[in-house]
């Protein structure tokens, strides 16, 4: 329904119903006196800080993004380790995903359904760190 009255709004200021109207306000003015130099500066510019805008989101991620911007708010103080990290994910079937997820010293390992998530096994932190030490 609303594609439908926009395509009807469009077709009628192209059809050139609507021309009278707007074709004073652009016949009553003189040209702007802008250099073409500057317009092409002004675009050069502005396609710079879209490129570093671009490799800055792509660097820090969608996730990152607002952690990466608080930071430079005035008096901002270092940012705290986050509490949960998802140490890795894989896909089991077409339903379901094994996660794997430290939390506050522990290690989870999770099965996450379309019905809820299930804990498969937990270990603390320092019980895996004793693990590795003993197999090297």
């Amino acid at each position: 329904m609303a594609a439908r009255s926009m395509r009807a709004i469009f077709w009628t200021f192209a059809a050139g119903i609507g021309a009278p109207a707007s074709a004073a306000g652009l016949t009553s003015g003189s040209a702007p006196d802008i250099s073409w130099l500057r317009i092409a500066l002004a675009l050069v510019f502005c396609l710079a800080l879209a490129a570093a805008a671009a490799l800055a989101l792509r660097k820090r991620g969608s996730a990152g993004t607002l952690r990466f911007l608080t930071h430079f708010r005035a008096g901002a103080r270092a940012l705290p380790r986050p509490r949960i990290r998802i140490i890795e994910t894989r896909r089991a079937s077409q339903h379901g995903d094994l996660c794997l997820v430290e939390a506050e010293g522990h290690t989870y390992f999770l099965a996450l359904t379309a019905g809820g998530a299930s804990l498969l096994d937990k270990q603390r932190e320092a019980a895996a760190d004793a693990d590795a030490g003993d197999g090297a």
